[in-house]
């Protein structure tokens, strides 16, 4: 076995960068559907008031990694955009509940003995069984994303080993990205947007029944536009939703 040849962090990014531009040709719709969604999720919040940092910085999270899952794709790093995902699943949950629910600095925030802050240890449960509570249907979309992902991508196992690694002649060559089966990239891509929607449908619920944030005048309209997209995109990209179980109703 060998190893592809290794360049330098500098040469890495530039041969990413090629691979990315020339991958986004094979996306087609799908990506343009991405583009669209996750150009939603940057501009959807119109203003947060001050006292709502934990949930400015949250949701600054949801779309920092859901931009980056996506980007992860077209550098053919899977594993990588499946762990953005999950974050940003994560995040959403914390996102809704600091929107959701009045004086969470407490909540949120615990120091240790030296007056250090980190996060509550059990906030994230707190989130999580709130979230279910409130959104029983979107709360579960979003765990059956969330699983999918850990099942694949939480921790190394043969099936993202053997995306890899090639063979050449006689012998096994590893190398630095991944490798899918022709037709697999759009329903990766499809995969990793369709939690976008449903993350935003429940942040912008929480946004309108608060007075501290508050929603751009176009968001209800461009969102019903991305639903219809990734609808019809589903009978493009084999039927997904029917076949995970999927919907944004």
């Amino acid at each position: 076995m060998t190893n592809s040849p290794c360049p330098d962090i500098m040469k890495f990014a530039e041969i990413e960068n090629k691979i990315a531009l020339r991958t986004v040709r094979q996306y087609g719709q799908v990506l343009v559907h991405a583009e669209s969604t996750l150009a939603l999720l940057h501009e959807f919040v119109a203003e947060i008031h001050e006292t709502r940092r934990f949930f400015g910085a949250y949701l600054g999270q949801v779309i920092n990694f859901s931009r980056l899952a996506v980007v992860s794709l077209l550098r053919l790093h899977f594993a990588q955009a499946g762990w953005c995902v999950r974050y940003a699943i994560e995040a959403c949950a914390k996102a809704a509940y600091c929107i959701g629910n009045e004086d969470v600095d407490r909540e949120v925030l615990a120091y240790n003995d030296k007056g250090i802050p980190h996060e509550n240890e059990g906030f994230s449960r707190t989130c999580y069984v709130w979230l279910k509570e409130r959104y029983p249907k979107k709360s579960a979309k979003l765990k059956d994303a969330k699983d999918a992902v850990n099942e694949v991508f939480a921790h190394a196992n043969i099936n993202t080993a053997m995306s890899n690694v090639a063979r050449h002649q006689d012998t096994l060559v590893i190398e630095p990205f991944d490798r899918l089966p022709a037709g697999r990239l759009e329903l990766m891509l499809y995969l990793a947007t369709y939690p976008v929607l449903v993350m935003m449908r429940i942040l912008a619920f929480e946004i309108n029944r608060s007075e501290d944030a508050a929603l751009i005048s176009s968001f209800e309209g461009r969102f019903a536009d991305c639903v219809q997209k990734s609808r019809r995109l589903n009978l493009q990209v084999e039927n997904i939703t029917e076949e995970l179980g999927l919907s944004l109703d």
